[in-house]
């Protein structure tokens, strides 16, 4: 997903000094690593914006494990975002969606996926490798303002045919309100399964908006009037 946000780079009017950035996930590995989310993301993006060095929250490879990078971690997203609730809320968060349906490093059946106690979890028995990482919890995750996917390309079909479901089109034969034109989705009539065990569609944000991006292709296996939507909310 790096890769998918370089044009970032070019959005004017943008004081990058009042953006901080962190990682949803990342692996404990050091920052200049080929595995390294930071240094990905500061090949396509980072290293093309006048944002300080310290505006990006980074693991401190150092530390050695994965549980000690994590409460490390977690110690720096409190000091930036302090909140007497006990959970930061993050304004935005960007996330992918795998093949296997798991998000940042939470893996379906996985452990983790029970965390309410820790913001940020270490974790050394990853199905993908490297094995050991740190990730946001579920309750960062729904504390957030505004979560948003990014999940392009034919692998993440059969994940969106399984995900979204429009009973009100399946049955009866009924139109989409004209509102749908303008690429305003009716949430009452196109929703997302709930009893699904892919952590990805598990991420409900408790008062913020949710977002899916996709392309054709991973639109392709919707419902013809769903595939509409996607396609008109992408010429907006």
């Amino acid at each position: 997903m790096p890769g998918l946000l370089g044009g970032l780079a070019t959005v004017s009017d943008v004081d990058w000094t009042r953006v901080y950035i962190l990682f949803s996930d990342e692996r404990c590995v050091p920052l200049d690593d080929e595995d390294s989310n930071y240094k990905a993301c500061s090949s396509a993006l980072l290293g093309k914006l006048s944002i300080p060095a310290s505006n990006v929250l980074t693991i401190d490879s150092a530390l050695g494990s994965a549980d000690a990078m994590a409460q490390d971690y977690e110690a720096n997203l409190k000091a930036l975002l302090p909140s007497p609730g006990g959970v930061p809320q993050l304004d935005t968060v960007l996330l992918g969606l795998g093949p296997d349906g798991h998000t940042a490093s939470l893996f379906p059946g996985h452990a983790l996926l029970d965390e309410t106690s820790k913001l940020v979890a270490g974790i050394e028995d990853s199905p993908k490798p490297p094995p050991a990482r740190i990730t946001l919890t579920f309750p960062v995750l729904h504390a957030a303002r505004e979560v948003l996917f990014i999940a392009a390309g034919a692998a993440k079909a059969p994940l969106f045919q399984e995900a979204f479901s429009a009973p009100a089109l399946t049955s009866g034969g009924k139109q989409p309100p004209a509102a749908w034109d303008a690429g305003v989705i009716d949430h009452s009539i196109v929703s997302v399964r709930d009893d699904l065990p892919y952590p990805a569609f598990q991420v409900r944000p408790a008062t913020g908006r949710l977002w899916y991006y996709t392309d054709a292709a991973g639109a392709s296996l919707l419902p013809e009037m769903l595939r509409t939507i996607v396609a008109t909310k992408a010429a907006l």
